[in-house]
């Protein structure tokens, strides 16, 4: 054994789902909920109120605000923004919008204060409201930066109310492994249960990757079950030198929103289909669903997901023996999302899947946890961290490696990944570049990842380096 294919397609099949989260610092900075029109909206939103505005009397700078000092100073304009824009900072939006109307009714003439009142209930989904706070700027005399951002929520406050929205995504780039075909670390492999030293070696190759999705949701106007949405993601990955590890792909997935006192539950189906070396690998089909349940602590967002699939594999001249994986599976998985403040996250998960297999030898069963942080910068850039750890458990020997030997896996990785507009690069050699019309939104996204497989067969015990860049960009119709 030289290459382990089904790895290479597990890692193809959550690219396809993880593609287009992070094609944006902002969008990806700021997610609370699933859905990508939900990210976006939230990105927008959270740039603008990470930016601020300026306000005559803005101090309260020298240190935090208490509503005390609200109640000292009812009528001190100053004191009350700097206690909204905390509440901000805190996403106690509800009790900043009321914080923000209370300046407005005393001096309704704080331009400033009303778009940063506008852009917290937009955030808040009060659309309409934040429709008349926009319409009401627009037609004063008001400075030039403020005309252009009321112009813009203006814009997003009609998008966000069109019933049928549609997004699309692609991403370009390429990645730099050092054991891309999985060699294991001591070269030795066990056959029929006797050591044999391998011939091969790690190889080393660069692969040219290429995503892209587009995704329809459709608003119902139902108070219940409140959206439709169907996505297709696809994935190009062209290996220079190891062609038999050349992936392509696709998924295709139709789900829902449904709002419930306990929370969103969203139902899913998914088909998902891999080539490797242009030959048709896997198959995937599956229904699952997820409940995101706000908790009492401000900022936590428990969830929980389930799934119940079935792999249908087919044989390759790469991959002889693929079928014998073929199998049904459920997943399930539980965790939750923090939101520290608005410019940074942490996320946590423990999760597990039964796989069931043709023979029980390709069977396992897996326990995991994944962690990851995200913080955004103030220039829109970002830094995320992750780590993964994953026990898996063989159901039986494999008769050709070992009889005597049940196969069990320790995965583990850890990865690093720094994103930026593309504009702030290229400004780091020209201060004053200006980007062509529809080009001021591409980012750049440059990560590095390490994983390893600890086994207690050779066979399957090894380590990889990468390091990769992606280009993004990512319209709204």
């Amino acid at each position: 054994m030289v290459w382990r294919a089904p790895r290479v397609a597990r890692a193809a099949c959550g690219l396809l789902v993880g593609a287009g989260i992070a094609f944006s610092a902002a969008t990806v900075g700021a997610q609370t909920t699933s859905g990508e029109a939900a990210k976006t909206r939230k990105g927008e939103v959270d740039r603008s109120l990470q930016g601020g505005t300026a306000s005559p009397g803005a101090a309260g700078e020298a240190g935090p605000v208490t509503f005390q000092d609200v109640l000292q100073n009812p009528s001190d304009p100053g004191v009350n923004l700097a206690y909204a824009r905390q509440l901000i900072a805190e996403g106690r939006l509800e009790l900043a919008s009321a914080t923000l109307e209370r300046i407005l009714l005393q001096y309704p003439n704080l331009n400033d204060v009303r778009l940063l009142y506008a852009i917290v209930l937009f955030r808040l989904d009060s659309l309409d409201s934040a429709r008349s706070e926009v319409e009401l700027l627009l037609s004063r005399d008001t400075t030039a930066q403020i005309r252009s951002e009321a112009e813009r929520y203006a814009g997003l406050i009609q998008s966000a109310q069109q019933s049928l929205k549609k997004t699309a995504s692609l991403s370009l780039g390429g990645h730099l492994d050092t054991n891309r075909n999985a060699y294991p670390g001591g070269g030795d492999f066990l056959v029929l249960n006797a050591p044999v030293q391998g011939t091969g070696k790690r190889e080393r190759d660069v692969g040219w990757l290429a995503l892209g999705s587009a995704e329809i949701r459709y608003d119902t106007g139902d108070q219940k079950t409140q959206e439709l949405s169907a996505r297709v993601t696809g994935i190009v990955d062209n290996q220079v030198k190891i062609d038999p590890l050349d992936v392509r792909g696709a998924i295709f997935e139709f789900g829902m929103l449904h709002k419930e006192q306990i929370g969103d539950i969203r139902p899913r189906i998914r088909y998902g289909y891999i080539e490797l070396s242009q030959r048709k690998y896997v198959a995937d089909s599956s229904v699952g669903a997820s409940l995101d349940h706000r908790m009492p602590i401000a900022g936590l967002t428990l969830t929980v997901d389930g799934e119940l699939g079935y792999e249908d594999y087919s044989n390759t001249d790469d991959v002889p023996l693929a079928k014998e994986q073929e199998g049904r599976y459920w997943n399930a998985k539980v965790g939750g999302t923090y939101i520290i403040d608005q410019s940074m996250r942490a996320n946590g998960f423990l999760h597990h899947k039964d796989k069931k297999a043709r023979v029980r030898f390709e069977a396992y069963k897996t326990w995991g946890i994944e962690l990851s942080m995200l913080k955004v910068f103030d220039n829109n850039s970002y830094l995320n961290a992750d780590a993964m750890l994953d026990y898996q458990k063989y159901r039986s020997p494999d008769p050709f490696v070992s009889t005597a030997k049940q196969r069990s896996d320790r995965d583990w990785s850890l990865g690093l990944t720094y994103g930026l507009p593309l504009l702030t690069v290229i400004r780091m050699v020209d201060s004053d570049a200006v980007m062509p019309a529809g080009w001021d939104d591409f980012d750049l996204a440059l990560s590095g990842t390490y994983t390893r497989q600890d086994s207690n067969i050779p066979n399957y015990d090894y380590g990889n380096w990468r390091a990769q860049f992606l280009i993004s960009k990512r319209w709204n119709f």
